[in-house]
């Protein structure tokens, strides 16, 4: 084997050897991609574990402020009753003193 035969025997390994290696490249999973795909998976996530605290927080204000005028409301249901109580009455006496 001479010197040009051996060249061409290497370079025809080489060939070989870098087709081989761009094969298993190919056969690679697609990391980049993987990568995004978990990107947007988390950030779709991310903005419905934000949407689910916005609406707590909502919820909570709403009950903090009704317990707050609770006792609103049960004055008013008090008077309502109170008053009730009262029409009934002079209602009932004047219907007994005719």
């Amino acid at each position: 084997m001479d010197l040009h035969e051996n060249l061409e025997y290497q370079f025809r390994e080489n060939l070989m050897e870098m087709g081989k290696g761009h094969k298993e490249a190919a056969e690679q999973p697609d990391y980049e991609n993987e990568w995004l795909k978990k990107t947007v998976e988390n950030d779709a996530r991310a903005v419905e574990r934000g949407q689910q605290a916005v609406d707590k927080l909502h919820l909570d204000m709403m009950q903090n402020e009704n317990q707050r005028n609770l006792h609103i409301l049960h004055r008013f249901v008090f008077f309502v009753f109170r008053f009730n109580d009262l029409f009934l009455f002079s209602f009932t006496e004047k219907l007994h003193s005719n």
